[in-house]
């Protein structure tokens, strides 16, 4: 689970910002709080703002910092991702640090750079227990080598452990475009054997599996289709018919490979299905199209295609993906945020595109109301939300553009409200700030 996160000199924010799961003093809502030892953490958390205002960076920090740590900076574009608002940010550093729940304990990792240069200057992993803080290992690059800090005795490790890790470690020495906490996880024997070294392996995979960052043109790595074969579809469809979508059954059919040819180029469709054939390690995937969910099955040594079909109430009319609604699309591609049972943190911008604001508001009430061990941060422009018979007010966050263009991220929770403020309406007065600020053109503006 994610506990803080914080981040300096990334595109529109200069200074250290800090976002936080951890609940604050209000009183309301308890079910909406998880419990972890002597921390209470959020389930939820919502971010306001005016367009521009550094909503959406505030998720492309948590995206581009886990696609670092994941995939390298090799495959990832770094050199224009620092604060340009002064130009002297272009030779600073850019720092993210993570604060995580890792078998029930708190764990901070983090890590400077220089964009610019896609150069590692330090990285951190400490372990937090008690109001005590445990180093477990900084590195830091000094010339043109990186100087390592081991806590070895915190490790514990047997002699072949040590022995292995003292490899991984020199063979680090050198690297400065790469994040230690990758190294060791890229292609080499794990240490799960390790109860506490095994933490360099979790953590890892903390970034891989449970953390998953979803843009505005994105869908979650499993969405309600993937989910079908699991009950047929009922469930996926009676929370289709809940919101409203009038889907009263969900299908597949069998079709012929060539339909595929209709919407994806042959020889893309050839390289699908033959290595999908050759995947000794799946029976079973599925491919999205802009018109469709096709569903790929091996049967007797063949490939096996079947269409996704929406059935609504009246006679025995079937859809396709392409001619149900955009809000019915969307609610299938984020499906897995509500059915997930896995302890997965969800940072989703722009949850509420293509969706209706009752539908928006009806999805956030729905994830309050299940019992999951997952959490779900969220921008959005729905102000339905604004409300603390709904929220708590450590859930609501706004980000305010300054003057010179710089985002400010802080929490209603520093605004002391009473239950029964009217937080809609004070938001949108402009008491904490967040809002558009409109400047009204003259004529001679608008037809220049």
């Amino acid at each position: 689970m994610l506990v803080n996160f914080r981040f300096g000199n990334y595109l529109s924010y200069n200074n250290l910002a800090e976002f936080s799961m951890v609940a604050g003093k209000a009183r309301l809502h308890p079910k909406h709080i998880m419990k972890y030892n002597d921390i209470s953490l959020l389930r939820y958390a919502s971010l306001y703002g005016a367009n521009a205002s550094g909503k959406s960076n505030l998720v492309k920090a948590i995206g581009f910092s886990r696609q670092l740590i994941i995939k390298g900076f090799h495959s990832t574009v770094t050199y224009d991702k620092y604060c340009k608002i002064f130009e002297s940010n272009k030779g600073e550093l850019t720092n993210f640090e993570y604060e995580i729940i890792l078998a029930n304990k708190i764990y901070a990792y983090g890590f400077a750079v220089n964009l610019f240069e896609k150069t590692v200057h330090k990285e951190w992993l400490y372990s937090l227990s008690n109001n005590e803080e445990e180093t477990i290992f900084t590195r830091e690059l000094d010339g043109n080598n990186n100087r390592f800090e081991i806590n070895y005795n915190f490790l514990n490790l047997t002699e072949s452990d040590r022995a292995r890790f003292d490899v991984y470690l020199e063979d680090s020495k050198e690297l400065t475009d790469s994040l230690f906490i990758t190294e060791i996880n890229k292609n080499k024997k794990r240490f799960l054997n390790n109860r506490r070294l095994s933490v360099l392996n979790i953590l890892y995979s903390w970034f891989v599996r449970k953390l998953e960052v979803i843009s505005p043109d994105e869908t979650p790595i499993e969405n309600g289709i993937t989910n079908l074969r699991k009950d047929n579809g009922i469930a996926l469809a009676n929370f289709l018919d809940a919101f409203g979508t009038g889907v009263k059954e969900i299908c597949t059919k069998e079709v012929d490979h060539k339909d595929l040819f209709k919407e994806l180029p042959p020889n893309i469709v050839k390289n699908i299905l033959e290595d999908f054939k050759n995947d000794s390690d799946s029976n079973r995937a599925h491919l999205r199209t802009p018109d469709n969910f096709y569903e790929l099955q091996k049967r007797d040594g063949d490939v096996i295609v079947n269409v996704v079909n929406f059935k609504h109430s009246i006679d025995d009319v079937f859809y396709t993906l392409g001619e149900e609604s955009d809000g019915t699309v969307r609610l299938v591609e984020i499906y897995d945020i509500l059915a997930s049972k896995n302890e997965k943190v969800f940072v989703v911008d722009e949850i509420d595109r293509s969706l209706h604001p009752n539908l928006t508001y009806n999805l956030i009430k729905t994830y309050l109301q299940k019992n999951n061990k997952g959490q779900l941060i969220v921008t959005t422009h729905e102000d339905r939300l604004l409300d603390l018979e709904m929220l708590r007010r450590d859930e609501i966050w706004f980000v305010e553009k300054q003057e010179n263009g710089e985002s400010n991220l802080y929490s209603l929770e520093k605004y002391k409200e009473r239950f029964d403020r009217d937080v809609l309406k004070a938001y949108l007065e402009g008491r904490y700030g967040s809002i558009p600020q409109f400047k009204v053109l003259t004529d001679s503006e608008l037809n220049m």
